[in-house]
């Protein structure tokens, strides 16, 4: 029993080993680490998220001026508009098609108006 003593006694007193501020280093090390790498992907996450809203949100606007259906957005239409192309190269010569308007904020779309348009002046 007593050689167990000695022996337990001496492994305490050694000073072989890592000691305990060592090791509570280590764990400090490891838990900065930790927490810098959960905030990258956090932030990460968070970029994420705006941007596929923002995506949606254009694509959802960008498809309610392309259809002319106003759901969520401030879709102004204007039926009565003429786009007017005039060729350089003959004089005089010009295609006149009328066309519906549609916009917001960030999008403008052109839809020709059926059955009209022609050349030299317009219907």
């Amino acid at each position: 029993m007593s050689s167990f003593k000695n022996r337990i006694r001496s492994i305490l007193r050694s000073k072989a080993g890592e000691t305990l501020m060592e090791g509570i280093a280590s764990i400090l090390v490891f838990t900065v680490l930790v927490a810098s790498i959960t905030t990258m992907i956090m932030l990460s996450l968070r970029i994420t998220q705006r941007s596929t809203e923002d995506s949606g949100r254009r694509q959802s606007e960008a498809n309610a001026v392309l259809t002319g259906i106003d759901d969520d957005f401030d879709l102004d239409s204007d039926n009565d508009n003429s786009v007017i192309f005039t060729s350089a190269e003959l004089a005089g010569m010009e295609i006149n098609i009328r066309v519906t308007v549609n916009t917001t904020e960030n999008f403008i779309a052109f839809s020709p108006l059926t059955g009209t348009g022609g050349e030299g002046g317009g219907p």
